[in-house]
């Protein structure tokens, strides 16, 4: 049997937001020349409804993890960087690192970058403050917020549980 799905077109997000087709065109394809709360709201429609973009080098974005991290210097991260790898090739995805170096993330600047990079999704080695920041941002795109993260936020995250891992090893 079939799929019934219908495909989701740049139509059906000029729709969703009630914007021109233009417009729609000009966020999804990286044009800086829009307002920040516009393409906001057109990424937002367009991850919702499952648009895929028919540029076939721009459709790879699907398959694009967004890593960052706060040094790219700090060996810590290495192991970690090597389980995205192999997890990114085993599901066939490609990761791209940016590096925080001391740099506060903005809501313009990580929309523009995941929008310019096509990502499916991020994945934060760093500390996001801003609980309200990784909300947003999880509402464009998967986030998962690793080694450390911010109760505060609904983004998912991983952590290890210091308490348990200290009890394990005091009962060894």
């Amino acid at each position: 049997m079939g799929s019934t799905r219908q495909k989701i077109t740049i139509q059906h997000v000029a729709k969703d937001c009630n914007l021109s087709v233009a417009t729609i065109s000009r966020v999804l394809n990286g044009a800086t020349a829009v307002r920040p709360e516009t393409r906001q709201k057109v990424l937002r429609s367009a991850y919702r409804l499952g648009y895929i973009h028919s540029d076939p080098d721009v459709a790879t974005y699907k398959k694009l993890i967004l890593v960052l991290l706060p040094s790219i210097e700090n060996t810590f991260y290495a192991p970690i960087i090597k389980g995205i790898q192999s997890a990114s090739q085993r599901y066939g995805f490609i990761y791209v690192i940016y590096e925080q170096d001391g740099r506060d993330f903005s809501y313009e600047m990580l929309a523009s970058l995941i929008t310019q990079i096509h990502a499916a999704g991020i994945v934060f080695l760093c500390t996001v403050s801003n609980a309200k920041l990784l909300d947003e941002i999880s509402e464009l795109v998967p986030v998962i917020q690793c080694c450390e993260f911010n109760a505060q936020s609904k983004a998912s995250y991983v952590s290890v549980d210091d308490y348990c891992a200290t009890r394990r090893l005091m009962n060894y």
